[in-house]
């Protein structure tokens, strides 16, 4: 069983990337999947959620440390592909999981019909893992305030089907789970009180956060890198300054003349 309580991170995705409401429940959605998908990653191993329909969706992605980021993409008329019942459209939705320092990720991509996000992970698992799943997701964004989280029940090799069914209604991973992520209940209080009596062994715990790597010197090197022509043409025309955008976490970050100058003379001469 995995369990993210995630109100104050998505709280904090939405002020960076500037959602509103509809958007940050969408995007609140798949940050929370990620989690939860990526819940047993270990320190040196990432993952990538990518849901597809028809050009809009979002990617995402978390480490072993929990730290996720990502963003949505709008169709060309600005859609969701989200509606307001929580239906997500049909669509594709894949995962890559790289492990360690190895340069050849596992990659795999399913085929899902209209429904939940959490209907979508749990085919995915169940026909690209072979591993039966059950999930339950939570977000709901009302007027800057968010409340998110969201429940992973998970076989082990051997697990009974009906097993996983008594612990999913045990865990009551419904709408339900409102309350308790609304109260800012920890995972393992929230666990602990749905399975009292049973034994219960608690195998780890980790921060969840909304966390991304970018930084100028990075954005730098990107733009040291683009053909002559183009930074001949930046140098000339502009536009000065120049902002680039992170889009995985919104940030944004401006070089004047000046450091287009020293970025890219080097590499003119």
């Amino acid at each position: 069983i995995a369990v993210v309580q995630a109100s104050a991170l998505i709280l904090q995705m939405a002020a960076n990337h500037e959602t509103n409401d509809r958007e940050t429940t969408a995007l609140g959605e798949a940050y929370v999947a990620t989690l939860l998908t990526g819940s047993t990653l270990k320190n040196d191993e990432r993952l990538c959620l990518l849901y597809d329909s028809a050009g809009s969706g979002f990617t995402c992605d978390v480490d072993g440390t929990g730290s996720v980021r990502g963003y949505l993409r709008h169709t060309e008329d600005g859609l969701l592909p989200r509606d307001d019942d929580g239906r997500w459209e049909a669509g594709t939705i894949g995962v890559i999981r790289y492990q360690g320092k190895s340069h050849t990720p596992f990659a795999g991509e399913t085929l899902v019909p209209s429904g939940t996000l959490a209907d979508a992970v749990q085919a995915y698992t169940d026909l690209s893992d072979q591993t039966p799943s059950r999930l339950a997701i939570v977000v709901e964004a009302t007027e800057g305030a968010v409340i998110a989280g969201g429940v992973l029940v998970q076989g082990l090799p051997g697990a009974d089907t009906d097993a996983i069914e008594a612990i999913r209604g045990l865990l009551a991973i419904e709408r339900e789970a409102t309350g308790p992520f609304a109260a800012g209940e920890t995972p393992s209080a929230f666990v602990t009180s749905r399975l009292a009596g049973r034994n219960v062994r608690f195998v780890g715990s980790r921060r969840a956060e909304f966390y991304c790597g970018c930084n100028r010197r990075r954005f730098a090197r990107f733009l040291g890198h683009l053909p002559k022509s183009e930074r001949e043409d930046i140098l000339i025309n502009g536009p000065l300054p120049l902002v680039t955008t992170c889009h995985n976490c919104n940030t944004s970050y401006s070089f004047d003349l000046n450091e287009l100058k020293r970025i890219f003379t080097s590499d003119l001469a």
